[in-house]
């Protein structure tokens, strides 16, 4: 019996011990596993490239992401051999002024060529999971002060250069909008032309401008921004200026490009944020600060007073081409007649297009 009560004791003694061994234990946990796998072998073969964002944050003014690329049939491409990465952040609309729209702010870019030159920390992870951490500090930059609760974007492009084993690589272009500190979603955005817009003339925006090297529009929105480009090289300024004068219906084709899309959360900005930049890129005789064609305008605080979104939509779609239709085939002629009693009489007659009278009832549109 005592026998027994000894082996008890050492038994219970050995589990505390072991227990007080465990509890005891300190030290780290040890570093996060790199990301799992996509699935499959890598692509044989590329025709598109799909970018998946893991993560993205600005730690003391470097930002870095993480992202998975994998081909049109979901398999992972592996060995990606040069990329631009693209730092930005976006003014909310107000801040710089009563009126004033939301505006893209450039911080810079980084070429990363794993064959020579990398300015950041590129890692290919081999498994179709990438990571890239910029050289360049944002809040060291001199031209645009960095504001970490603003929204920030990192743009890539992916360039055309062929794999090692030589498979052949579209120029791609993907990009992540986040918040600083968390990586979050930001609660504002700026997206009000869809790609998918642009593509229903231009087919491949690629093809417009830069040798194929940019298809997304919101690179080319992030990149034309006061700043980093010349005064009417701004995106607003310089597409409006581009398109005004082709067959699309000139001024009244605005919702052919703005577009409600799951891509364009913002795409009523066009009606809804009047700014003297924007509509001067269209109406070019007018002078907005010197007041000529229109009153005097020093800034846009005065702008949506009167050009309401409802009313500038109006005038700027359909609705408003086929009045001008209707209006363009009649003519008006008017007199006035005076009166013994020192009164006078307008007289306003409706004309069709031989000059006849006809009644204004008549007129539909």
């Amino acid at each position: 019996m005592m026998n027994a009560q000894k082996s008890k004791i050492a038994l219970l003694l050995a589990a505390s011990a072991v227990t007080m061994a465990l509890t005891g234990c300190g030290g780290s946990d040890g570093k996060d596993g790199n990301p799992g796998e996509p699935g499959g072998e890598p692509a044989p073969a590329i025709q598109t490239l799909n970018f998946t964002f893991n993560k993205s944050v600005v730690a003391n003014g470097v930002p870095s992401v993480e992202f998975t690329v994998t081909n049109e049939d979901d398999l992972p491409v592996v060995g990606l051999q040069k990329m631009r990465f693209a730092a930005a952040q976006l003014i909310p609309q107000g801040a710089t002024g009563a009126g004033n729209a939301s505006q893209w702010q450039y911080f810079g870019d980084e070429t990363c060529d794993v064959a020579s030159t990398c300015p950041g920390t590129f890692v290919d992870m081999k498994n179709g999971h990438y990571s890239y951490t910029f050289n360049m500090n944002l809040t060291a930059n001199t031209k645009v002060t960095y504001n970490a609760q603003l929204a920030q974007r990192v743009l890539i492009r992916a360039y055309n250069t062929p794999l090692l084993d030589g498979t052949q690589v579209p120029n791609s272009n993907a990009f992540v909008d986040f918040t600083a500190d968390t990586g979050a979603a930001p609660t504002y955005s700026r997206k009000i032309v869809a790609t998918e817009s642009c593509n229903t003339c231009h087919q491949d925006l690629a093809n417009v401008k830069h040798s194929g090297a940019y298809s997304d529009v919101n690179y080319c929105a992030t990149c034309h921004t006061a700043g980093k480009v010349g005064v009417g090289k701004e995106f607003n300024v310089l597409v409006h200026a581009k398109h005004k004068d082709l067959t699309l219906g000139s001024l009244e084709s605005c919702q052919s490009c703005h577009t409600q899309h799951d891509a364009t959360p913002d795409w009523s900005n066009w009606s809804r944020i009047p700014t003297a930049a924007t509509c001067g890129s269209c109406h070019t005789a007018v002078d907005f600060a010197a007041g000529n064609g229109h009153s005097q305008q020093l800034d846009n605080s005065n702008c949506i007073a009167c050009h309401n979104s409802d009313w500038t939509a109006e005038l700027h779609t359909g609705k408003t081409a086929e009045k001008k239709a209707v209006i363009a085939q009649l003519g008006m002629s008017a007199t006035l007649a005076g009166q013994d009693d020192n009164t006078a009489v307008l007289t306003v007659s409706i004309l069709d297009k031989d000059g006849n009278a006809i009644d204004a009832a008549s007129v539909t549109r």
